[in-house]
């Protein structure tokens, strides 16, 4: 893994520390560190050395970075000399995401990628996170866009896109809402066991929403007797509406411009011992996966249109 040994001390040196460095490589600062440490004892060389809380090279660093650039540009050109077009490449890129997220994420990376690289048959799947971890595991699938893990199916090598909260959601009818507020005074926070008497909705098992959701009942010490569940996550925003209901969901699909139905009343969840449940949406592949150049392309046109979004 000559490549990512290279991009790792290259991010060091160009983020002066560990820590942005690690941040930008989506790794932990203490694996990073362990990293360049390995590195340096297998050389027998110091590539690096603190001036304070920077990280500076030594001489030998500075060379090892010189060569380092070069390599990753001769890389680069054998690429381009092998690549003169996309339009040559052919292949096929087996791709899942969650039902609920497919409409949002698909059809902008489709149409890009499918722009860039013509003779690559794209397949599409849309599953609940356990059968999308499943079938990356048992190498089904190539890339899955997903917030998981649900399971410890496989070993996966994972790029965070975007963070949301999960939020408890309850009916906005003002009826419903006067059992417990003054309508014109809402807590931004609730704790959910203010509602165990209400009917819940949730999505069924296999669903993240699911999984965490249990999470939270499980540290409220109580689960929904009257409840409903359901497989699809805009039907279950409308029930919630339409039965004065209670559920937990993404914040993607009830605030701001996404949300499904504007008379919904949302909190985040308080007076736990877990702390708000915030969940990073990702993209995971196999480690053990080789990525294509379109692979890779994929990857990087799904991280250009929803990496860091906001969804609040």
């Amino acid at each position: 893994m000559i490549f990512k040994e290279l991009r790792y001390i290259l991010a060091v040196k160009e983020c002066g520390n560990l820590s942005k460095a690690a941040e930008k490589l989506y790794l932990t600062q203490p694996a990073l560190s362990r990293y360049i440490k390995n590195l340096e004892d297998s050389l027998d060389i110091k590539l690096f050395e603190h001036s304070g809380r920077k990280l500076i090279l030594t001489d030998a660093g500075l060379r090892y970075v010189d060569a380092a650039y070069k390599m990753l540009d001769m890389y680069e050109d054998l690429l381009n000399d092998l690549h003169a077009s996309d339009d040559t490449i052919r292949g096929s890129l087996r791709v899942g995401t969650t039902r609920q997220r497919g409409p949002m994420l698909l059809p902008g990376i489709v149409t890009r990628f499918h722009h860039s690289f013509p003779n690559v048959k794209l397949s599409l799947f849309e599953e609940n996170s356990f059968t999308l971890e499943k079938m990356l595991a048992d190498g089904d699938l190539d890339i899955i866009i997903e917030k998981g893990p649900v399971s410890d199916i496989g070993s996966f090598e994972k790029i965070p896109l975007f963070t949301e909260e999960l939020l408890c959601t309850v009916s906005g009818n003002r009826g419903f809402l006067e059992k417990y507020f003054d309508p014109d005074h809402i807590p931004g926070k609730v704790n959910p066991i203010l509602f165990k008497d209400e009917v819940f909705v949730l999505l069924k098992q296999g669903h993240h929403t699911r999984y965490m959701s249990e999470r939270i009942f499980a540290d409220c010490q109580f689960f929904p007797e009257d409840y409903i569940e359901i497989s699809n996550v805009e039907t279950a925003v409308k029930l919630v509406d339409q039965i004065q209901g209670v559920s937990f969901f993404p914040s993607y699909f009830v605030c701001g411009e996404n949300q499904m139905i504007r008379n919904l009343q949302t909190f985040s969840v308080d007076g736990l011992t877990i702390p708000p449940i915030f969940s990073t949406f990702n993209i995971f592949y196999r480690e053990d996966y080789p990525l294509t150049r379109y692979a890779q392309a994929f990857i990087d046109i799904t991280q250009d249109l929803f990496g860091n979004i906001n969804p609040e």
